[in-house]
């Protein structure tokens, strides 16, 4: 590469705001799509039929050849700085190793320096009238090619009345309507549905969108966008909490109420108004904690009401937009009969409610967090108890499977252990001291007093099989008794 290559490439790199149109979700489904059904998906407004949006047919062969070699999760998109607002390809700037979310009519940010195919030889060894493969339809590059005409990083950032998780629409945030809302309300059925405009608009019913102000025309504006792009359909529309993250937290969500927090133990707190703040609210930062934990969870601001999903309102609002989806309630000055619709602890960890959960620490109260102290649990020798904390690892949702191929092995180090063999017996193994209780609970051994043995086998020949009110055994030979099998009296 030259140096008078690098030096033009860098004095090209701009990055620009572009509006999605459509994402290249798998490219097989461009690569047999006919003519027609091309230019029904890339349209204006249906005024009689559809109106492409390629001025000639040069142009448009061009973009579908790129269309068929763009790699999944490009963005076909419209740059909102041209007036024309034609069509270009936007691959991903990371790898396929990570892969973000970004949905039809969202905005994003792209770095405007374009790929092509210069690398190839000097001449050009494809010659349409030696090929039955037209120019038109091939699918691979030639020298000097265009694949793209910029990397998409991600979706813009909008203010906190306006960003959201599941879908964002910017020009929420350059709408008049939004301003014209914040006066005071007697309730919440006052308070207009959220909006979908084309930029800068009046509350005034049907009047067009300022030009100079509007990203977009009146015949490719988001609600084209909305019916005509290929990929919406593949994507879900719901509310979904914010979370508000410690400091030195690392966090991966999902647009789907999906979570990875790397950061401390931080598990419900009643009558705070959020869990980011530590328990002990020392004025600097904690010495050490050893409190590492890894939060996985689905479902977050939810609860199951006897099977039936609904939203936990003590952290989150929904609402209805003007395009019969619901949301959650982004609007800082939307208020409620209790008070204000965004609520302060949205999104923080509820180990009574959230839907799903896997919770490992470094150090928690893993009981006592999670409901389970009536349990009863015995003392751990090294130091400590579990209602101390200690590294621990929970697991909760409705319904767990867990399933093994071959084997499976549950044991105590240096106590029992249950096993399931590949021959389909179950067995289960007390530490040498230990023994088996059935019926009851750890809180329960201490005495002994309310457990007897399994069974007393009367004297008679071996393999007599007695029928009891808690189990059928069978006698081991020399014995009388199961002294390691006690039964709850």
């Amino acid at each position: 590469m030259s140096e008078d290559f690098r030096t033009n490439q860098q004095s090209t790199t701009i990055i620009k705001r572009i509006v999605v149109r459509d994402i290249v979700v798998n490219p097989s489904d461009y690569l047999e799509m006919s003519d027609e059904d091309f230019d029904k998906l890339f349209s204006k407004k249906e005024v009689n039929g559809y109106v492409g949006l390629f001025s000639d047919a040069v142009n448009q062969d061009s973009f579908k050849r790129k269309l068929k070699m763009a790699p999944r999760n490009t963005i076909i998109g419209l740059d909102i700085s041209q007036t024309s607002k034609s069509l270009n390809l936007y691959y991903p700037l990371f790898s396929s190793h990570l892969s973000i979310p970004v949905k039809p009519g969202e905005d994003v940010w792209v770095i405007s320096a374009g790929l092509f195919n210069d690398f190839s030889p000097s001449s050009d060894p494809f010659k349409p009238s030696d090929t039955a493969v037209t120019n038109k339809d091939r699918k691979s590059a030639m020298g000097s090619d265009e694949l793209c005409s910029g990397y998409w990083l991600s979706r813009i950032v909008e203010p906190v009345y306006v960003d959201n998780l599941n879908y964002t629409h910017a020009d929420r945030s350059k709408s008049t309507q939004y301003v014209e809302q914040q006066v005071p309300r007697a309730d919440l059925a006052s308070l207009p549905m959220p909006i979908f405009p084309n930029g800068s608009i009046t509350s005034e019913d049907g009047k067009l969108p300022d030009p100079s102000t509007s990203p977009l025309d009146e015949n490719l504006d988001y609600d084209v966008i909305y019916k005509r792009s290929s990929a919406n359909p593949k994507t879900s529309r719901e509310p979904v909490p914010e979370f508000t993250k410690r400091p030195g937290d690392t966090l991966l969500q999902g647009s789907n109420n999906t979570l990875i927090c790397l950061g401390e133990d931080r598990p419900s707190v009643e009558g705070k108004n959020t869990s980011a703040v530590y328990s002990d609210e020392q004025e600097l930062p904690r010495k050490s904690s050893l409190a590492g934990t890894i939060d996985i969870v689905a479902g977050r601001s939810l609860k199951n009401d006897e099977g039936i999903i609904k939203i936990n309102e003590d952290h989150m609002s929904e609402v209805v937009n003007t395009r019969d989806e619901k949301e959650k309630e982004s609007r800082t000055w939307a208020q409620g009969p209790n008070g204000p619709l965004v609520k302060e602890p949205e999104g923080d960890p509820s180990f009574a409610d959230d839907l799903s959960r896997i919770y490992i620490s470094m150090k928690t109260k893993v009981d006592e967090n999670f409901n389970m102290s009536d349990i009863g649990t015995p003392e751990i020798d090294f130091g400590a108890t579990l209602s101390d904390g200690t590294p621990a690892i929970a697991i909760k949702t409705d319904d767990i499977r867990i399933m093994a191929r071959n084997s499976m092995k549950i044991l105590v180090e240096g106590g029992g252990e249950i096993t399931m063999s590949p021959g389909g017996n179950i067995y289960f193994k007390p530490g040498d001291d230990g023994k088996i209780f059935l019926g009851g609970g750890p809180d329960e051994v201490a005495g002994e007093a309310a457990y007897a043995d399994l069974v007393t086998y009367p004297t008679g020949p071996a393999g007599t099989a007695l029928t009891g009110p808690q189990c059928l055994v069978t006698k081991i030979p020399g014995t009388n008794t199961s002294s390691k099998i006690k039964v709850k009296l």
